[in-house]
């Protein structure tokens, strides 16, 4: 069994969320098929894993004790992985936050076409710093 060092006490309110993400955290990077192991582990259909994963049912204790020991850790290990991963991606997000950092906006179709017209500018061999500057201000 792993072990693991953490805070054991995890609120009834974050018990299905902090499952959830420590399930997340523990298969991903594994081979294809992992979810279909710990279904035959705990007795359980794959879709039943499939829609704990996504979030869409949290399972019962029984069965989530059993994808927990299917991954070789003690349920009560599994959920204090779970919370410190939540702990620790809201510490990021208040960081991110706090020094201003934004998230990067996504282009619209206009502003590929100017992005293209500027790359075609800067290509073109003889065309001047001047011509792509004056491009530039008429936008």
């Amino acid at each position: 069994m792993k072990k693991i060092i953490f805070d054991r006490t995890v609120s009834v309110d974050e018990l299905p969320e902090a499952f959830r993400v420590a399930l997340i955290h523990s298969i991903a990077g594994k081979p294809r098929g992992i979810q279909a192991s710990i279904a035959k582990f705990a007795g359980i259909s794959t879709g039943q894993v499939t829609n704990i994963v996504k979030g869409l049912r949290p399972g019962n204790e029984a069965r989530r004790r059993l994808i927990a020991l299917s991954l070789d850790y003690e349920y009560e290990d599994f959920l204090a992985l779970g919370q410190s991963l939540i702990k620790k991606s809201r510490r990021g997000k208040a960081k991110a936050e706090k020094s201003g950092l934004k998230p990067v906006p996504t282009l619209s179709g206009e502003d590929i076409m100017i992005l293209e017209e500027v790359r075609g500018l800067l290509l073109k061999k003889g065309r001047k710093s001047k011509e792509l500057k004056a491009f530039l201000q008429d936008l």
